[in-house]
């Protein structure tokens, strides 16, 4: 997603109302009704929240272009929000210590920031290989503007499951672990449920921190158009 549109901003608001639901319904189920609701009083203020973000820098993206990159992250972190719905609703599960549930969290942290790294490194190597002759052939010098979408299609970025200290070569099979561990995880959460929490928490972790490289993409993005008008001494705007 590179353009501005207001479809965009409807299907953030379907996904983060559509987690923030799924969530509720989990709370509900895991700690009971005082947790479902809860939960869905911080749900409603992010999807709020969101919703009112994406429509602030869809407005100013119009005129310059670094305000779009933070759209689409914005967008990226609904996508987040949608995520962290299947582990959030964990925090209420009663029978679960403090140290089980801050140990996951931290997890996630580090597996965030690490994903976050990974796709800022992958954006870093791209330029240097293809971005920066792209931004040659779409940079318009007398109206100061770029085509920020072909600047960035020659650099055909990707993202996959990324474990520091882990060979990409596993991870088909960390991904069937994945789904079979959440599905074991929901169905012993009463029996067992501290590791009912790591069964289904890690998992989450780990498919959260795949989004976490579309965020760092964009971050790169926003340092890169930063350093560009710092260069020029002026705001770079959008083609369209």
């Amino acid at each position: 997603m590179t353009n501005l549109s207001l479809e965009h901003i409807f299907l953030s608001i379907f996904f983060t109302s559509g987690g923030t639901v799924g969530g509720w319904a989990l709370a509900g189920k895991l700690g009971g009704d005082e947790a479902a609701s809860s939960f869905l009083q911080v749900g409603i203020i992010v999807v709020i929240v969101m919703a009112a973000t994406q429509f602030l820098f869809f407005s100013l993206g119009k005129k310059r272009l670094i305000y779009r990159v933070v759209f689409n992250i914005a967008f990226g972190c609904g996508l987040v929000w949608f995520m962290l719905c299947l582990l959030l609703p964990i925090i209420w599960v009663e029978k679960v210590g403090v140290i089980e549930k801050g140990t996951l969290f931290l997890f996630l942290v580090v597996l965030c920031v690490a994903n976050v790294f990974k796709g800022g490194a992958q954006f870093k190597l791209k330029w240097g290989e293809k971005g920066e002759a792209a931004l040659g052939r779409h940079y318009n010098i007398d109206e100061n503007t770029v085509d920020w979408p072909k600047v960035l299609a020659p650099m055909k970025f990707s993202v996959e499951l990324y474990i520091p200290g882990i060979s990409e070569s596993m991870s088909p099979f960390i991904s069937v672990a994945i789904i079979l561990s959440m599905l074991t995880g929901l169905s012993f959460r009463n029996v067992f449920p501290t590791f009912s929490l790591f069964a289904w928490g890690i998992p989450s972790c780990l498919v959260i921190s795949i989004f976490m490289q579309l965020i760092g993409l964009g971050i790169a993005q926003i340092a890169k158009l930063a350093a560009l008008e710092r260069q020029r001494g002026k705001s770079i705007k959008p083609t369209i």
